[in-house]
Formats: structure tokens, sequence, C-alpha cells
């Protein structure tokens, strides 16, 4: 079981589940789930990169999904700039304009107001991604100013 470590650490994480709403719905006996006690298997981090191909269609996909309006612009921004950066989820979904320097073609520790920081990481540590303005303007409309 070890080659599928991954899949049976999700797999038991599902049967708990399953067994803890069984519990809180009363078809079991509180404390009666067998997942309690079983260890899981140490996992490694992984990292994987999209290959010259996936991305392109990834963006012919991004394209045709923008063209059609079936999709939040919003989204499609948003993947656009995880592609773009490499940032977290979290740290694009949490972004603010004022997080943003144009100046230095980055986001996050670097600017005055720091982007929030991400709960995943071993210790808590300012982060920062550049991207170029030209990336991040194709991605994102700034809003204009409210007028007088």
């Amino acid at each position: 079981m070890r080659e599928t470590s991954g899949a049976a650490n999700r797999i038991l994480a599902l049967l708990s589940k399953m067994m803890n709403l069984a519990e809180r719905w009363g078809l079991q006996p509180d404390g009666s789930n067998p997942c309690r006690h079983v260890e899981r298997y140490r996992e490694r981090r992984r990292e994987r990169f999209l290959s010259a191909a996936e991305l392109g269609r990834l963006g012919e996909v991004l394209r045709e999904v923008e063209a059609k309006g079936v999709e939040s612009p919003s989204a499609i921004a948003t993947i656009r700039l995880l592609v773009l950066t490499g940032a977290r989820r979290s740290e694009i979904l949490n972004l603010r304009w004022e997080h943003w320097t144009s100046s230095r073609a980055c986001f996050g520790s670097r600017t005055r107001r720091p982007a929030p920081r991400s709960s995943t990481s071993a210790r808590p540590r300012s982060r920062s991604s550049r991207a170029s303005a030209a990336a991040v303007s194709g991605c994102f409309r700034r809003p204009a100013a409210p007028g007088p």
C-alpha cells in the first residue's frame, strides 16, 4: 500500500467522514468510528508543473470560456494570475489592489501593506510574487477611482 499511500490516506479520510456523519445523524453509536485510531501514511510534498502543451491548452480553454462569457471574468483572471505568478491560491484570492506595486512588479511583503499570509506554511513568513506589469494588467483591470 506504500506505493499508493496518498490514495489510501484520502480513502481513510473519506471513510472517517462518513462514519462521523453516521454518528452525528444517529445511525451509529458515538465513538464507533473504526477509522479513529488508524495511522495514516507519511506523504512527501510534491510539486508538479504544467508542461508547455498543458499551458497552451489551458490558455486556449481560458480564451474560449472568456469569449463565450460562460465563466466569471474574475475566475478567469484568477487562474491566469496563478499560472503567471506561481502564487498560492489563497494569496491570489485574498489580493487587494493596495498589495500591488507596479514599480517593482510584485505583490506581497515588499509593498507597504503586505498580502495576507498563508496558514498552510510550516512557519509564518511573508511572501511576495513577481509578475510583469503587462501580465497583471492583462489579468485584471484596475477599478476606476470613484468620481467627484
